[in-house]
């Protein structure tokens, strides 16, 4: 990774997904607010996915769409439209404002997938062939979305996913809590702590993290 990307990287998360057959639809065009949700806005953060079974795109499909950067970038997702959406949707909630879980979904998903956009998107959409061992690997501005699965011999499409950070990544407090105003308010659990956990103090150094240090096996057993 450190030879593909040309930087030292931190190895901070693995996840793991699943697409199935005529019931799953999976992700809608989408970046890793999420999962890079913790470090400032400019720091670098990059993704391996990996399918668990052969990915044939003119065949039963399943695998993930997306869309060279050099068409359109999803820096500005990072840059303006999360921090946008999270304020409003904080304003919103402490004046007693009626926001459901969908609205605030569609908030921070509507920009990407608009019906002006999510033509552009799906004119620059590209969509690969896998075998089992292969992966595609992605920085975090790189807009995707996941592939429907459709009739075939395959029941269900599992994908492992690995994420790192770049080495001189800091730790954006606000931007990391911000996360927790609507699982609080909708009272839902989120799919990981990592965001809250992996430092105290904003601007704090990533790579300097407990979670990352020499003795985390003792650490997790305690």
């Amino acid at each position: 990774m450190k030879d593909l990307t040309d930087r030292n990287l931190i190895y901070t998360q693995a996840l793991g997904f699943e697409l199935k057959k005529r019931e799953s639809k999976g992700f809608p065009w989408h970046i890793g607010t999420q999962s890079f949700g913790y470090q400032r806005a400019e720091d670098y953060g990059c993704t391996i996915w990996t399918p668990l079974v052969p990915i044939k795109s003119n065949g039963q499909r399943g695998g993930m769409a997306y869309v060279p950067k050099n068409a359109v970038s999803g820096e500005f997702m990072y840059d303006y439209i999360d921090p946008a959406v999270f304020n409003a949707t904080s304003d919103r909630i402490k004046n007693s404002d009626d926001i459901s879980l969908e609205e605030f979904v569609h908030l921070r998903d509507g920009p990407l997938n608009d019906p002006a956009m999510k033509k552009i998107l799906d004119y620059y959409a590209v969509e690969d062939d896998f075998e089992v061992g292969d992966a595609l690997i992605f920085d975090k501005h790189v807009i995707h979305r996941s592939v429907v699965l459709e009739e075939g011999s395959i029941d269900s499409r599992k994908a492992f996913v690995m994420r790192f950070v770049g080495s001189e990544s800091k730790y954006d407090k606000k931007r990391a809590h911000d996360l927790e105003i609507p699982r609080k308010h909708f009272n839902y659990a989120g799919p990981t702590w990592l965001h809250l956990d992996v430092c105290k103090n904003d601007g704090d150094l990533i790579a300097e993290s407990p979670i990352f240090s020499d003795d985390i096996e003792t650490r997790l057993l305690k």
